[in-house]
């Protein structure tokens, strides 16, 4: 599975140029070569008029994009918002706000603060609770506090401090860096709905805490897609094969020839109970039997709007006659048109010694 956007690589794709990834990598060469390296001044004030742009702009660079393309800039500026967070708390911390441009200048950028721009950030994720999201973040914010509080360990004003003011602000900084992610991630989430949901998926604060009503075909994913939607308008094939897929939604829930006399079997549209679920990531080093969860809606939802939908694939795994099949065909018929191309590929359908390329390959020439 691929890694999680950098801060590099994010810049490159909402804006090209970085002043900053060039400020750091100036930084870089300078130490190398034994010359004077840039200050913390000019890092932390690039990266928030940085962050700041590049997310205020961003409504109008997802705009009318595909799914994917969309997508992808949302996880970029997530990535953005992360180093912003730090360096804004990290300007307002006593300690820098008592240094001079020359005690910074004489301890330059410390080497982990410049592999921000190179590190995979953590994200949220329909796999993870948000709360343990928070947690790497400050582990990592925890690490880059560190190096810059060992770099001024040295000069006067880091004594003059006291023992309890040194403690406190290598307490405090991580603490508030993921306070301000927060808040920079909640105004994220309150543009583009879909950053919400990435949030909101695993057990926890927020709308996790209890499902109070028994869902039903899958209906919350439809509204939680729908809400999303590009509004882009879907080709005359695609249009055909959505309908179609919705089309299975009006049929009976179970074929039967057998019907006793006075019942009626419920379409598929109202007999299909979202099935409870656990879920458990390929690297994760936990027991997939330890939570049961039931908001495969939102589970859904999130994870096709995150990049690692399209990075690896979501492997359904279940006994025979537990709904696998069933599963497939009410999700193709909630997705919203334009957006996502639902096309199921039965193996009795395709040749079957072929690969899972060629067979998915059949699947589409037969469908469109």
């Amino acid at each position: 599975m691929r890694q999680p956007f950098t801060y590099r690589d994010a810049v490159a794709l909402l804006g090209g140029e970085s002043p900053l990834v060039a400020l750091l990598d100036k930084g870089s060469a300078a130490a190398m070569l034994g010359l004077s390296a840039i200050d913390l001044f000019d890092a932390r004030a690039e990266a928030v008029r940085l962050g700041d742009g590049l997310v205020r702009g961003l409504r109008d660079r997802v705009k009318g994009l595909h799914r994917y393309d969309r997508t992808q800039r949302l996880a970029a500026a997530h990535a953005v918002i992360v180093l912003t967070a730090f360096f804004e708390v990290l300007g307002e911390a006593e300690l820098l706000s008592e240094l001079t441009r020359e005690d910074l200048k004489s301890v330059g950028v410390p080497f982990e603060v410049r592999s921000l721009v190179d590190a995979p950030w953590p994200m949220p994720g329909p796999q993870r609770p948000y709360e343990l999201v928070l947690d790497d973040l400050l582990r990592h914010y925890s690490l880059i506090t560190g190096s810059v509080l060992r770099l001024v360990s040295g000069l006067a004003v880091w004594d003059e401090l006291g023992e309890t003011r040194q403690d406190r602000l290598a307490r405090d900084l991580p603490a508030r860096a993921v306070r301000r992610y927060e808040e920079l991630f909640r105004r994220l989430a309150a543009d583009f709905p879909e950053v919400a949901c990435w949030a909101s998926l695993a057990g926890g604060r927020a709308t996790r805490d209890e499902v109070r009503t028994l869902a039903r075909g899958l209906a919350g994913l439809r509204d939680r897609l729908s809400a999303i939607s590009s509004g882009r308008s879907p080709s005359d094939r695609l249009r055909a094969l959505v309908e179609a897929n919705r089309a299975a939604l009006g049929r009976p829930v179970v074929t039967s020839a057998d019907v006793p006399g006075g019942m009626t079997i419920p379409s598929l549209d109202l007999g299909y109970v979202d099935p409870g679920f656990r879920v458990i990531s390929p690297r994760a080093q936990v027991d997939p039997g330890s939570e049961r969860r039931d908001d495969l809606d939102a589970f859904l939802a999130g994870h096709l709007t995150l990049p690692q939908a399209t990075d690896a694939p979501l492997l359904v795994l279940g006994q025979p006659g537990a709904g696998k099949s069933v599963l497939t065909r009410v999700l193709a018929a909630r997705l919203p048109e334009g957006e996502f191309l639902p096309l199921r590929v039965e193996l009795r359908h395709v040749p079957a010694d072929a690969d899972v390329l060629a067979q998915i390959e059949h699947g589409i020439r037969d469908a469109l």
